[in-house]
């Protein structure tokens, strides 16, 4: 069994934690996902299995482990066969919960394309309401640009961006809510 694993990503007891990766692989197949102690007894704090596919896929889980632990380990099991695996922009990030809005699906922001193939991505609040900022922020929470519309719709270029996941912080009135889109 081929076992790849990412060290130094200490968690804390009852805190949430993140984990976005992107994968893909030459042919269909499956691998797990496991967060997991670097000790004895191993306890593990996350077990997801992903189905893979040829295209880049995007991949986030949300978990929180029951103790800390400083030496915790990030393993993609993929088992025995010899296909080759891509993954690529792994994040282990905590979830910020302050001011982030819990209720994004319900306020009728749409993000569209989803992923992008066009090099475009349209942000419209369907309320009509306009459209504080967009920042654009890369997976190592880099901010790439940031926008301020002047009405509930604006077309944001993003032809120079390098394929992967990214993340819009849109602020509306009061309101501060993050989407994730997809460049391909």
């Amino acid at each position: 069994m081929v076992t790849a694993m990412v060290r130094g990503a200490s968690a804390f007891c009852h805190e949430k934690y993140f984990i976005l990766f992107m994968a893909k692989s030459d042919v269909p197949r499956t691998m797990a996902v496991t967060m997991q102690e670097a000790g004895d007894p191993y306890t593990q704090y996350l077990e997801e299995t992903v189905n893979l596919s040829t295209t880049n896929q995007s991949f986030e889980f949300l978990f929180n482990p029951a103790l800390t632990d400083p030496t915790n380990k990030l393993k993609f099991f993929v088992g025995l066969e010899t296909n080759c695996l891509y993954i690529d922009s792994v994040v282990f990030k905590e979830v910020d919960l302050t001011g982030i809005a819990n209720i994004e699906d319900n306020l009728g922001i749409s993000v569209y394309p989803n992923p992008s193939v066009s090099g475009k991505v349209t942000v419209e609040m369907e309320s009509g309401e306009r459209i504080g900022s967009i920042e654009l922020i890369d997976l190592q929470g880099r901010l790439i640009k940031t926008i301020h519309p002047e009405d509930y719709i604006t077309e944001i270029n993003v032809s120079t961006l390098k394929e992967g996941m990214y993340f819009l912080r849109i602020q509306t009135g009061k309101i501060l809510v993050s989407k994730k889109i997809i460049i391909q």
